[in-house]
Protein backbone atom coordinates (compact mmCIF):
# COMPACT_ATOMS: atom_id res chain seq x y z
CA UNK A 1 0.00 0.00 0.00
CA UNK A 2 2.66 2.17 0.20
CA UNK A 3 3.43 4.23 -3.43
CA UNK A 4 6.20 7.27 -3.59
CA UNK A 5 5.50 9.73 -6.38
CA UNK A 6 8.07 12.46 -7.90
CA UNK A 7 7.07 15.47 -10.44
CA UNK A 8 9.52 17.13 -12.64
CA UNK A 9 8.36 20.70 -10.44
CA UNK A 10 10.13 18.55 -7.32
CA UNK A 11 7.71 17.34 -5.38
CA UNK A 12 7.66 14.08 -3.65
CA UNK A 13 4.33 12.43 -2.59
CA UNK A 14 3.74 9.39 -0.66
CA UNK A 15 1.05 7.01 0.46
CA UNK A 16 0.63 4.58 2.97
CA UNK A 17 -2.55 3.42 2.11
CA UNK A 18 -2.86 2.78 -1.03
CA UNK A 19 -3.41 5.64 -2.47
CA UNK A 20 -6.67 7.03 -0.61
CA UNK A 21 -4.50 10.15 0.65
CA UNK A 22 -1.53 11.20 0.10
CA UNK A 23 1.35 13.70 1.07
CA UNK A 24 3.47 15.44 -0.37
CA UNK A 25 6.69 15.37 1.81
CA UNK A 26 8.65 17.69 -0.35
CA UNK A 27 8.49 20.67 2.45
CA UNK A 28 10.60 18.59 4.69
CA UNK A 29 13.45 18.32 1.83
CA UNK A 30 16.00 21.11 3.04
CA UNK A 31 19.30 20.95 0.88
CA UNK A 32 16.95 20.75 -2.69
CA UNK A 33 16.49 24.08 -4.37
CA UNK A 34 12.85 24.29 -5.25
CA UNK A 35 11.66 23.21 -8.49
CA UNK A 36 14.63 20.34 -9.22
CA UNK A 37 13.53 17.41 -10.83
CA UNK A 38 12.70 14.82 -8.97
CA UNK A 39 14.30 12.31 -11.20
CA UNK A 40 14.26 8.78 -9.46
CA UNK A 41 12.99 7.13 -6.07
CA UNK A 42 14.16 4.10 -4.72
CA UNK A 43 11.67 2.84 -1.97
CA UNK A 44 13.43 0.85 0.35
CA UNK A 45 12.94 -3.33 0.39
CA UNK A 46 13.81 -3.63 3.81
CA UNK A 47 12.10 -1.14 5.79
CA UNK A 48 8.27 0.35 5.04
CA UNK A 49 9.54 4.05 6.25
CA UNK A 50 12.96 4.25 4.12
CA UNK A 51 13.12 5.81 0.60
CA UNK A 52 16.05 7.54 -1.49
CA UNK A 53 15.21 10.25 -3.58
CA UNK A 54 17.10 11.56 -6.47
CA UNK A 55 16.92 14.82 -7.62
CA UNK A 56 18.93 16.22 -10.92
CA UNK A 57 18.85 19.75 -11.72
CA UNK A 58 21.20 20.00 -14.77
CA UNK A 59 18.79 21.27 -17.20
CA UNK A 60 18.81 24.43 -15.02
CA UNK A 61 22.43 24.48 -15.47
CA UNK A 62 23.15 22.74 -11.51
CA UNK A 63 25.25 20.04 -12.28
CA UNK A 64 24.90 19.22 -7.71
CA UNK A 65 24.44 16.00 -7.21
CA UNK A 66 21.40 15.66 -4.78
CA UNK A 67 20.44 12.57 -3.07
CA UNK A 68 18.30 12.68 0.48
CA UNK A 69 16.72 9.92 2.04
CA UNK A 70 14.17 9.48 4.34
CA UNK A 71 14.00 6.67 7.56
CA UNK A 72 10.68 7.66 9.16
CA UNK A 73 8.40 7.83 5.95
CA UNK A 74 9.04 11.63 4.66
CA UNK A 75 9.34 13.55 7.76
CA UNK A 76 13.19 13.87 7.85
CA UNK A 77 15.47 13.87 5.03
CA UNK A 78 19.28 13.72 5.22
CA UNK A 79 21.70 14.07 2.03
CA UNK A 80 23.39 11.33 1.50
CA UNK A 81 25.92 12.63 -1.02
CA UNK A 82 29.44 14.00 -0.44
CA UNK A 83 32.46 15.54 -2.49
CA UNK A 84 33.46 12.15 -3.84
CA UNK A 85 30.60 12.55 -5.95
CA UNK A 86 31.40 15.23 -8.60
CA UNK A 87 28.34 15.55 -10.83
CA UNK A 88 24.36 15.23 -11.11
CA UNK A 89 22.78 11.78 -10.23
CA UNK A 90 20.77 9.67 -12.51
CA UNK A 91 19.85 6.55 -10.32
CA UNK A 92 19.98 4.85 -6.90
CA UNK A 93 19.30 1.30 -5.90
CA UNK A 94 19.15 -0.64 -2.94
CA UNK A 95 21.15 -4.09 -2.97
CA UNK A 96 18.49 -6.83 -3.27
CA UNK A 97 20.39 -8.70 -0.37
CA UNK A 98 22.21 -6.47 1.99
CA UNK A 99 20.58 -3.01 2.71
CA UNK A 100 23.82 -1.25 3.77
CA UNK A 101 24.90 -1.50 -0.15
CA UNK A 102 23.49 1.20 -2.33
CA UNK A 103 24.55 1.55 -6.03
CA UNK A 104 24.57 5.42 -7.47
CA UNK A 105 24.76 5.92 -11.08
CA UNK A 106 25.86 9.57 -12.12
CA UNK A 107 26.29 11.23 -15.45
CA UNK A 108 30.14 10.10 -15.53
CA UNK A 109 29.96 6.73 -13.36
CA UNK A 110 28.78 3.99 -11.06
CA UNK A 111 29.36 4.57 -6.82
CA UNK A 112 29.10 2.15 -4.38
CA UNK A 113 28.42 2.54 -0.48
CA UNK A 114 28.74 -0.28 1.64
CA UNK A 115 27.57 1.68 4.56
CA UNK A 116 24.08 2.80 3.83
CA UNK A 117 25.17 5.96 1.72
CA UNK A 118 27.43 7.34 4.81
CA UNK A 119 30.46 6.98 2.20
Amino acid sequence: NIIWAGTDDGNVQVTFNGGLTWENVRKNIKDVPQNTWTYFIEPSNYDKNTAYVVFDGHTQNDMKPYVQKTTDGGKTWKSIVSDQIPVFVRSIKEDIKNPNILYLGTEWGLYISFDAGTN
